[in-house]
């Protein structure tokens, strides 16, 4: 599969350092970088597997001799077999802050067919459905895993003490049917196309927002840019029991329809005088559950008062989202702003700015490579306004017929004397 490669930036969560997670201590910008730290991770393991021949684990590949005389062996550290065993350890951390179905459909295979038992292939299951059929099919065939999932605590407590030879053997006799289904499983088409499909829209929304920043720092010398960000109420577990689908839709529905109304006032409320531009994206917080990123790009020679603006926005979302939502916004008492920064009174000429934009694009759209939102259908996670058009210069008035007559030159019959009186 020829996919391109989706970059990742250090300093790009640093567009998210001044909000914090809810009452817990952990901040915005060090869970997301630990996060995406894990999961390209995996994302390389399998897609060097899709690529690659998959070939069964051997034990002699796979592990190390330690001691001469004892004959204990250590797993390879460069191995396939501790790349998974390391890749399920992280993911199993990693869904316990992200839902599966936010996964990308590579990844979600690796939770299927490793973490979760066998026999829920319903249609409630969060994984894709794609997921699903494919590990069926997989079943079906002559090898398959077994029933229960696999539990990695074993080599987890195990690998620092080693294994003798019998060990050895045995554990790789253990993981092989696993790793052999998740081969079949990520190998089969419809896996495939749906993990291209995901790669291509990601890069499709940061072209479209790239478009968007670049054309307004092109057009405008000077922006104001307001990086809010917006959540709903979640809906009450008590009224849904363990239907966590139903439950995910109206999370999401109405998110939707106070984003949809709070854009839409962009024609007549006041707030909005000066606007060029605007960008939203669905995300998952730690710590929040779904929330709404919104960049809002103003002309800094009509609008430039940020921390005013930023927190009269953010109580016109509270009059239009539902009762108990809130907001957030990386703005402080004072005017201050930083390197690289994404947010506030922006110089176009400055070359910080363009890379503080090009961390904010990416980390809206690119990374939805490895964590993106799963809507109900027809609803999307992403959007941006058209760019801004520089204004056309004005066009001279075309001469009146009536002028056009003027500036010709006189008659041949008058200039040559041939009148009534002059045959």
């Amino acid at each position: 599969m020829n996919l391109p490669h989706v970059p990742l930036v250090p300093s790009d969560v640093e567009v998210l350092v001044n909000l914090k997670q809810g009452d817990e201590p952990t901040r915005t910008a060090r869970y997301e970088w630990e996060t995406l730290l894990k999961i390209p991770t995996i994302e390389r393991l399998i897609r060097n597997m899709v690529e690659g021949p998959a070939l069964p684990l051997h034990w002699q590949d796979e592990f190390r001799a330690g001691h001469r005389h004892l004959q204990v062996y250590y797993l390879n550290p460069e191995g396939r077999l501790c790349q998974i065993i390391t890749a399920v350890m992280k993911l199993d951390e990693i869904c316990g802050a992200i839902p599966v179905s936010h996964l990308s459909p590579w990844v979600q295979a690796l939770h299927r067919v490793f973490l979760s038992p066998s026999g829920l292939l319903t249609p409630m299951s969060p994984h894709h459905p794609v997921i699903n059929t494919a590990l069926n099919n997989a079943m079906t065939k002559e090898k398959r895993r077994p029933a229960e999932a696999f539990d990695y605590r074993y080599w987890e407590n195990g690998s620092n003490a080693g294994f003798d030879l019998k060990q050895a053997r045995a554990l790789i006799d253990q993981i092989n049917p696993y790793y052999i289904c998740l081969a079949d499983v990520i190998k089969q088409a419809e896996v495939k196309r749906a993990q291209r499909n995901r790669v291509k829209q990601a890069f499709k929304h940061h072209a479209r927002l790239e478009r968007l920043f670049n054309a307004t720092l092109q057009t405008y010398p000077k922006i104001l840019l307001v990086y809010l960000e917006l959540k709903c109420p979640e809906p009450s577990t008590a009224n849904y029991h363990d239907d966590e689908q139903q439950r995910d839709r109206e999370a999401y529905e109405r998110l939707n329809q106070a984003r949809a109304a709070f854009i839409k006032s962009r024609y007549h409320h006041p707030l909005f005088h000066g606007l060029i531009g605007y960008a939203w994206k669905y995300r998952h917080s730690h710590g929040q559950g779904l929330i709404c990123s919104m960049a809002l790009l103003f002309d800094a020679s009509l609008e430039s008062q940020l921390y005013g603006l930023t927190h009269e926005l953010g109580k016109h979302w509270l009059s239009v989202a539902p009762e108990g939502s809130s907001y957030w916004a990386p703005v402080r008492s004072h005017a201050t702003v930083s390197d690289n920064q994404y947010f506030g009174l922006l110089e176009a000429k400055d070359d910080s700015v363009e890379e503080g934009l090009q961390a904010l694009a990416r980390l809206m759209t690119l990374y939805d490579v490895y964590i993106r939102p799963a809507p109900p259908k027809k609803m999307h996670v992403f959007d941006a306004s058209e760019p801004p058009t520089p204004p056309r210069p004005k066009r001279r008035k075309r001469a009146t017929s009536r002028h056009k007559n003027l500036k010709k030159s006189p008659p041949l019959v008058a200039a040559y004397g041939h009148g009534k009186n002059n045959p």
